[in-house]
């Protein structure tokens, strides 16, 4: 039997969009099924394992895709505060109902049943900075491939976290940098140990 791949993409005020052709062609769900009209969404990840499990992260929460019933359906947690847009999410390489989460407004959330129980971590980040005036924003959440107790998270106005401890502790990681606004972060596995890179905004 072949197996049904699918590409989804998420888009700022179009939802999310997919492909079963590897993107020579896209549909987009009626009526944004399920998702509110002119949707945003920052962040997608899926199940390795189940097709029904896969998870937008929106300014409105998380949602899960059915793809039997072929419809987004919101996840209740402590994220559903309109206050909070999801933009980042990560799975765990090897136990993939464990998630990490990142909103504006500088949060992180973290859950072990794919989304159902959230718990939030102090991990001492500014909600604004004298950097912008806009509200922080967890832009990238990750899991250390090599340490299963540590986890990175870039911070956009607000540099960089990681913790050594599975979330009990957190601390600060700025040295390098001309500004603190940080997009992205990626730890590589090398032939002498890792290496970490880091994306920050083209001034400063």
């Amino acid at each position: 039997m072949q197996t049904r791949r699918v590409l989804y993409v998420g888009t700022v005020g179009m939802a999310v969009w997919m492909s079963e052709d590897l993107g020579r062609s896209w549909t987009r769900p009626r009526s944004h099924a399920g998702l509110y009209v002119e949707a945003s969404v920052w962040a997608l990840s899926h199940h390795p394992a189940d097709p029904d499990h896969i998870l937008a992260g929106t300014d409105r929460g998380l949602f899960q895709w059915s793809e039997s019933g072929k419809a987004w359906q919101p996840i209740a947690s402590p994220m559903d505060d309109r206050r909070f847009a999801i933009w980042s999410i990560a799975r765990h390489p090897t136990s993939p109902d464990r998630i990490l989460v990142g909103t504006q407004r500088g949060r992180i959330f973290h859950t072990q049943d794919g989304g159902r129980h959230c718990e939030e971590f102090g991990a001492d980040i500014a909600h604004t900075t004298d950097f912008t005036a806009f509200e922080t924003r967890v832009t990238r959440v990750r899991f250390d491939p090599d340490d299963d107790r540590t986890w990175w998270a870039s911070i956009e106005a607000d540099e960089i976290r990681v913790t050594r401890d599975a979330g009990r502790t957190w601390q600060r990681v700025n040295q390098g940098f001309n500004n603190p606004d940080i997009h992205d972060i990626a730890v590589l596995r090398g032939a002498r140990g890792q290496r970490y890179l880091a994306a920050t905004s083209a001034y400063g």
